[in-house]
């Protein structure tokens, strides 16, 4: 009995440290890859810089800020959340997008900088955090 115990646990321990060829190879990459592309409706930025392209994410997201705050006042407080997410997406992409205009046109970010637009985001994403944590506990 004892032996087939210790089989037992033996062959259900072991089968966790197998090579598992089903990850896909981008499973364990940031998630700034591809969080830009989540934020449903995408904001064109085909003929924009990055930077330019930063700062119309982050006046979109400001936009959902305004509608959320709307949205609390008529007491309709799961459509204010998904309004605090959407602009928590926005702000996400803009800061990823911030860190590619970096790269691509230091004078362009230097301007945004100025702005003091990643400030900002820091500042929205910290503030749009706090609402929805406030209104994950507010009646429905």
């Amino acid at each position: 009995m004892k032996a087939l115990l210790v089989l037992l646990l033996v062959a259900g321990c072991s089968s966790q440290f197998t090579n598992n060829t089903n990850t896909r190879p981008n499973e364990y990459s940031p998630k700034e890859t591809n969080s830009i592309n989540k934020c449903k409706p995408m904001i064109d930025c085909t003929n924009k810089s990055k930077s330019a392209c930063a700062v119309a994410h982050y006046n979109a997201a400001v936009y959902y800020i305004q509608n959320g705050e709307k949205l609390i006042e008529k007491q309709l407080y799961l459509s204010a959340k998904i309004e605090f997410m959407q602009a928590v997406c926005r702000l996400e992409a803009a800061k990823i997008l911030l860190k590619q205009a970096k790269l691509n046109n230091f004078q362009d970010y230097q301007i945004v900088i100025q702005f003091g637009l990643k400030k900002r985001i820091e500042e929205k994403i910290n503030f749009c955090d706090r609402r929805i944590n406030f209104l994950r506990w507010k009646k429905q």
